[in-house]
């Protein structure tokens, strides 16, 4: 009988251990605490080090939470369970704070409490922090702005600009106003966040999206082609994907370009040309990607290895053939020729030729050098 009290000592330090993994301490509003990581800490569901914390203040209350450590780089985890993994709830946050240091914004459940796990990125890493909560004051009521064909506008996230749902993303909504079934395109560009358009229509409070894009501009700056309904109105939600999303963007509305014709110009094998994407390029319908179209000439089945760079955007190869007006694409490449170039070997028709699409990733324009030269021949 003498094993039992052992097993019953195990069991009891287990349950101890366990509950230790998961002790929070209290935090209060507006009272910064120190903590530290350290070899001990509990560990999270991906290994990384942890300390939990748990605020309670009142159903509905938007809160600030911030960590910031000058050891590691700070992550920070807030919901009803933040550890050692987290509830559908949860948010969580890397380097909103600046530099290193987290920060998110938290609307309290109705049970007016949150866990908040003060964690790192690495499983090794240790070393002090600091944990804080302060109070947001309440969105405010979304304000509609109306934004006009060639005159440039401009909006600004802050912890007071309305927020999408329980996301806590924010949102501005923009009318249109042009004639009756036209089409308008419409830019969204910022320096502090990444972009994100979305085209539709309210139903009393809730927006109704029928159209979206998230990077059709360059870099994280959206472009959206939005339809005007009978009237000639339309309705923009200028947003972001995150809701850590602060600063200020531009937001641009013009009539679709004017499509240019489709000119080829040749490259023999062994030629290397210097071209440019501009508004004097024909463009893709669904993205407005500008395109330069090249006949590669040279022998029939000949394998050729074509390369472009650009110093100004990320180089996109097609390569195909034409069915009419239509280009179908057989082949693509990105980033085969190292960093933003692009690479590709392919086989000339029974003519000795080729129809190749010299083009960017994204919107961008700007200069480029576009090179064909005979694939090496395989070893026997």
């Amino acid at each position: 009988m003498k094993p039992i009290p052992c097993l019953l000592a195990v069991a009891l330090l287990m349950a101890l251990g366990t509950i230790n993994a998961h002790a929070q301490s209290a935090i209060q509003l507006d009272v910064p605490v120190s903590g530290e990581l350290t070899a001990d800490s509990p560990r999270a569901d991906d290994g990384t080090p942890y300390v939990l914390y748990v605020y309670r203040g009142q159903p509905g209350e938007r809160v600030r939470i911030q960590m910031a450590s000058d050891a590691f780089d700070s992550w920070l985890a807030a919901g009803s369970v933040a550890a050692p993994g987290c509830s559908s709830d949860c948010r969580n946050d890397d380097d909103s704070g600046g530099g290193l240091n987290a920060s998110l914004a938290y609307t309290l459940p109705a049970s007016g409490e949150v866990q908040i796990r003060a964690n790192s990125i690495n499983s090794d890493d240790q070393g002090p922090f600091t944990v804080s909560v302060t109070r947001l004051p309440p969105p405010a009521a979304p304000v509609t702005r109306a934004a006009r064909v060639g005159e440039p506008a401009s909006g600004q996230f802050s912890d007071t600009t309305a927020t999408r749902d329980d996301s806590g993303i924010p949102y501005d909504i923009w009318t249109l106003q042009g004639q009756p079934g036209q089409t308008l395109t419409v830019r969204m560009e910022s320096d502090d966040f990444d972009a994100y358009l979305q085209s539709g229509r309210l139903q009393g409070d809730d927006f109704q999206v029928e159209y979206e894009d998230d990077d059709g501009g360059n870099q994280l700056n959206a472009r959206l082609r939005v339809p005007l309904d009978s009237r000639g109105r339309g309705l923009v939600r200028a947003t972001s994907y995150a809701a850590d999303a602060r600063g200020s963007y531009r937001l641009t509305v013009s009539e679709p370009p004017r499509q240019r014709e489709v000119t080829v110009a040749d490259l023999a094998v062994g030629e290397s040309v210097r071209g440019r994407l501009d508004d004097n390029d024909p463009f893709t319908v669904e993205d407005e990607i500008r395109y330069d179209v090249y006949r590669i000439n040279g022998t029939p089945g000949q394998r050729v290895v074509v390369r472009m760079e650009s110093p100004d955007f990320d180089a996109l190869l097609r390569w195909g053939l034409y069915d009419g007006e239509n280009f179908i694409e057989d082949q693509r490449d990105d980033d085969s020729g190292g960093g933003t170039s692009a690479q590709f070997t392919v086989t000339l028709d029974a003519e000795g030729e080729g129809r190749l699409h010299a083009t960017a990733w994204d919107a961008s324009e700007g200069s480029y050098t576009l090179s064909v030269v005979a694939a090496p021949r395989a070893a026997r």
